[in-house]
C-alpha cells in the first residue's frame, strides 16, 4: 500500500466520519455473492467470475459507507498459468429515491487490485464509479446487483466489475426524509376577526354573525346537521413500503362498493396506515397513498364517485398492533374506512 493509496483513504474516510457523526442510526449490511471482472487488456488476464463480498455501515436516509472485496483465480492470457486475484475498494453509496421495494443507488470509492504471477506480483491503485439497485423481499433480505467502472491511477488501465448478491440488513431500510420546510420571514399586519367567529374578516362573508354560532369556512352561519356513523374495517393489507391494492382484495371493495351504490347518501372517509419502520414523514406521505389508492380503485374500478370519498393518512399514529414484530408490522400496515350518513335539519 503506497503513499498516494493511503491519501485517497483518509480523505474518503474523513468524509464518512463527518456524515456518520450527523446521523442517528448507521445499521450494517452484509452482502455475498459473485463479481464478473472484465480486465482491460492491457493486464493479459483473463475475464473470471470471482467470489466476492460487501460490508456497507448506513450513515442516513441516504448516506452508506462500503467496503467491498473480491478475490480469487484466475489465468494468464498468455501462457494460462495462475493467477491469483485480490481486490477491495472503500467507498460511498448513495440512494436515490426508492421505487417501492426497489432501492436505486450510485456507487463510488477507491482502493486495490493486485494480481499474482508466477514471475512475481502487481498492484495497482484504482478509482470505481458505478450505478446499482437493492430489492428488499422481506424487511430484512435484499438482493443487490451493480456495475462500477474501474480506472487504475498507476497505468491507466480500464476495467469493468459487473457484482451481484444476496444481502441481511440488521435493520430494515428507512424511508427518504421528509424535505425541510423553510419559513420565510415577512412582516404583515396582523388579521382582524370583528365578530369573533374564527374567520378573518378579509375571509369573512358573513359578518356580524351571532357570538358562539357555529360557522363554516366562510363565516356563515350553518344548520346543524345529524349525523349517522358507522366504522367498517377493510381487509386491506400492503406489503412492506408499497401502496399497491392486491387481486385478492377486491372482492371486498366491491362489497363496499355496491352498498354504497343503493345507498346514494352515504359518504366515505378512507384512512390509511402504516408500520412504524422509517421515519415519521415519509410513513405519513405513504399512509396517504394508500387511503388514495384504496379510493382510485373504488372509482376507477367500481365507479363511485370521488366527491363521495375522502382519503386521510394517519401515518404510523394509530397501531392496531405492536410494532415490534413483522406480524404485527403487518397488521398496522393497513385501510380503515368510516361511512357517515348526513341529513339536515
Amino acid at each position: 500500500m503506497n503513499v498516494r493509496l493511503i491519501a485517497v483513504l483518509a480523505a474518503v474516510l474523513g468524509v464518512f466520519s463527518g456524515m456518520a457523526q450527523a446521523a442517528n442510526e448507521a445499521p450494517l449490511t452484509i452482502t455475498l455473492g459473485g463479481t464478473q471482472h472484465y480486465f482491460d487488456s492491457n493486464r493479459d488476464v483473463d475475464n473470471e467470475i470471482l467470489p466476492s463480498g460487501a460490508l456497507e455501515w448506513r450513515l442516513s436516509d441516504d448516506w452508506a459507507a462500503e467496503f467491498t472485496y473480491s478475490g480469487g483465480d484466475s489465468e494468464s492470457a498468455i501462457d494460462g498459468s495462475d493467477v491469483n486475484i485480490d481486490q477491495w475498494h472503500l467507498g460511498g453509496v448513495y440512494y436515490t429515491e426508492p421505487q417501492g421495494n426497489l432501492y436505486p443507488y450510485l456507487a463510488l470509492g477507491a482502493g486495490e487490485l493486485s494480481r499474482g504471477f508466477k514471475t512475481g506480483k502487481e498492484s495497482d491503485i484504482q478509482a470505481n464509479l458505478g450505478a446499482g439497485l437493492r430489492y428488499y423481499f422481506t424487511d430484512h433480505w435484499s438482493w443487490r446487483a451493480d456495475a462500477r467502472w474501474l480506472h487504475s491511477f498507476d497505468d491507466s488501465d480500464n476495467d469493468l466489475a459487473l457484482t451481484f448478491g444476496i444481502a441481511y440488513s440488521f435493520a430494515p431500510p428507512k424511508g427518504k426524509r421528509a424535505a425541510p420546510v423553510v419559513a420565510a420571514a415577512a412582516v404583515v399586519a396582523a388579521p382582524i376577526d370583528s365578530d369573533g367567529d374564527g374567520v378573518f374578516d378579509d375571509d369573512d362573508l358573513c359578518p356580524g354573525t351571532p357570538a358562539g354560532a357555529e360557522v363554516d369556512s366562510r363565516g356563515c352561519e350553518v344548520v346543524q346537521e345529524v349525523v349517522e356513523t358507522a366504522s367498517v374495517e377493510l381487509q386491506v393489507n400492503f406489503g412492506f413500503n408499497s401502496d399497491e391494492v392486491t387481486e385478492q382484495y377486491m372482492q371486498d371493495l366491491g362489497g363496499l362498493a355496491e352498498f354504497l351504490g343503493q345507498f346514494e347518501e352515504l359518504q366515505l372517509e378512507i384512512e390509511g396506515h402504516t408500520d412504524s419502520v422509517g421515519d415519521a414523514g415519509y410513513n405519513q406521505v405513504l399512509s396517504e397513498r394508500r387511503a388514495n389508492a384504496v379510493k382510485a380503485v373504488l372509482a376507477n374500478k367500481f365507479g363511485i364517485a370521488e366527491s363521495r370519498m375522502t382519503a386521510i393518512g394517519y401515518g404510523e399514529a394509530e397501531p392496531v398492533e405492536t410494532n415490534d414484530t413483522e406480524e404485527g408490522r403487518a397488521e398496522n400496515r393497513r385501510v380503515m374506512a368510516t361511512l357517515s350518513d348526513t341529513a339536515g335539519n
